[in-house]
C-alpha cells in the first residue's frame, strides 16, 4: 500500500509539472515517435513544393551565399512562368550582398576616379544593374513572398539584434492576453530593411529540439518587447488567408482560467502546448513527403511547370555543407525546410496532434488514483506474489 501511495504521489507531481521524471519523458517521446510513424500517410503532398538549394545549384549558380540577383531570377520565374501561389524562405538575408563588382565600383568612385566625369557618369549608369539587394527587393514587391528570420530565446544568443522585425502577430500582448505566458525572445537576426519592406511578410524560425536532440515540434509564437511575433508557417497561413489575424483559442474555462489550447489563424486551428509550439505531423521520411525541385532548374526555367503551378513553395536547402539537416522521429538526416512543409501540410489536413489537452491532467490523475486503489485492494485481498505481479504489470 505504501508503494502504491508513493508511486501515485510521484506521478501526480510529474503530471502537474512539479517533478521531472526523465525516464518517463523519454518513454513518452518513444511512444510519440511510434505514433507519428504509424500515422504517416506516406504520400506526397501536391500542394507544397520544396525549392532546393542543393549541390547542383551551388555548382551551377555559384557558391553560398548565392548572389541576390539569382534569388530575384528565381522569384520572377516562380510567379511569372510557373504561377506559384506563395513562396516562403527558410533562409535569412541579414547581410548585404557581397558582390565584388559593386564593391570595386564604390572603391573607384570614392578613390582615384572620383573626379573623372566619364567614369562617374558610367558608374551611375551601371550601378542599378549590380545593386543586387535592390534587384532582389524589386522581385519581391507586390508578390506573396514570406521571408524567414531567426529569433533567439534566453541563453541562445547574447549579440545585438540585426535587421527589421515584421508587424507583430499580436501587438501589445499584455493588454489583450494578460494571463497568458508566452515564450520570451531576447534577440533576433532578421532581414535587411530593403528586403523586409518589399516582402509581403516575415516569419521567424527557431531551433527547438527536445532533450534527445530530435525535432518534434515547431515554435509558433514568441514575445519580444511586449509584442508577440509569428513563425514562418503562421505568416504563410496569414498571407494565404488575406492577412488573417492571429488569435488564441481557449477551452470552456476561457481566458480567465488561462486554459489556452490553440493558435487560430483565419480558418486554421492549430493545437499547441504550453510553450506555444505545435507537434509536427510528419507525413513521410526525408524528401519523400514533398516534391523537390532544384533551385537552379527554377532559375533556368527548366523545372516541370505542372509541379509548381498554384503550389506553396518553401525555399531551403538539402546540401550537407550548408548545415540545415535535422534529427527527427522519421529520419536522422532531415532537411530543416521540410519540417516547415510538414507542419503546414498537417495544418491543411487537420493532422496536428493535441498532445496536451487541458482535461488531460485531471484525467491522468483520476486514472492514477484508480490504479492506486486497485493495487491496494489486490495487495490486501490477494497473496504477496499476486500483488507483486499486478503492481509490476500496472506500473
Amino acid at each position: 500500500m505504501a508503494i502504491s501511495l508513493v508511486l501515485f504521489v510521484l506521478f501526480v507531481a510529474y503530471i502537474h509539472g512539479g517533478l521531472p521524471l526523465h525516464l518517463v519523458d523519454q518513454l513518452e517521446r518513444f511512444s510519440y515517435d511510434a505514433r507519428v510513424r504509424l500515422a504517416m500517410p506516406g504520400t506526397i503532398d501536391p500542394h507544397i513544393v520544396v525549392i532546393d538549394i542543393d549541390d547542383k545549384t551551388l555548382k551551377e549558380q555559384g557558391q553560398w551565399p548565392l548572389p541576390r540577383d539569382k534569388f530575384a531570377q528565381m522569384m520572377d520565374q516562380l510567379f511569372t512562368r510557373y504561377h506559384a501561389k506563395l513562396a516562403a524562405f527558410d533562409v535569412t538575408f541579414a547581410e548585404a550582398d557581397r558582390s565584388f563588382d559593386l564593391s570595386l565600383l564604390d572603391q573607384l568612385a570614392s578613390g582615384p576616379l572620383k573626379n573623372d566625369p566619364v567614369f562617374v557618369s558610367e558608374a551611375g549608369r551601371i550601378r542599378p544593374q549590380i545593386e543586387r539587394d535592390k534587384i532582389f527587393a524589386a522581385s519581391l514587391e507586390h508578390r506573396p513572398v514570406v521571408l524567414g528570420y531567426v529569433i533567439y530565446e534566453q541563453g541562445q544568443n547574447k549579440s545585438a539584434s540585426v535587421g527589421v522585425l515584421p508587424v507583430a502577430a499580436i501587438p501589445d500582448v499584455r493588454s489583450r492576453y494578460p494571463l497568458i505566458e508566452f515564450p520570451k525572445a531576447v534577440s533576433y537576426t532578421a532581414n535587411l530593411p530593403v528586403l523586409a519592406s518589399a516582402a509581403a511578410s516575415q516569419g521567424y524560425f527557431a531551433d527547438q529540439p527536445d532533450e534527445d536532440g530530435s525535432f518534434r515540434r515547431v515554435s509558433l509564437l514568441q514575445e519580444y518587447d511586449g509584442n508577440v511575433y509569428g513563425s514562418l508557417d503562421l505568416a504563410v497561413l496569414q498571407i494565404l488567408q488575406n492577412n488573417a489575424p492571429v488569435s488564441l483559442g481557449f477551452d470552456p474555462g476561457g481566458q480567465d482560467m488561462g486554459h489556452m489550447e490553440d493558435v487560430v489563424v483565419g480558418q486554421a486551428v492549430i493545437p499547441v502546448d504550453d510553450t506555444m509550439s505545435a507537434l509536427v505531423p510528419y507525413r513521410a521520411g526525408a524528401t519523400k513527403g514533398f516534391t523537390y525541385v532544384s533551385a537552379t532548374d527554377v532559375i533556368k526555367g527548366t523545372a516541370p511547370a505542372a509541379m509548381l503551378k498554384d503550389a506553396v513553395v518553401y525555399v531551403g536547402t538539402s546540401a550537407p555543407g550548408l548545415q540545415d539537416l535535422r534529427n527527427t522521429p522519421v529520419g536522422s538526416v532531415f532537411p530543416g525546410v521540410e519540417i516547415h512543409a510538414n507542419l503546414l501540410s498537417g495544418i491543411f489536413d487537420g493532422r496536428v496532434m493535441n498532445d496536451h489537452p487541458q482535461y488531460r491532467n485531471g484525467a491522468e490523475t483520476l486514472l492514477l488514483l484508480l490504479v492506486a486503489v486497485l493495487i491496494t485492494w489486490v495487495a490486501i485481498r490477494k497473496s504477496v506474489i499476486t500483488g507483486t505481479v499486478v503492481t509490476l504489470a500496472v506500473d
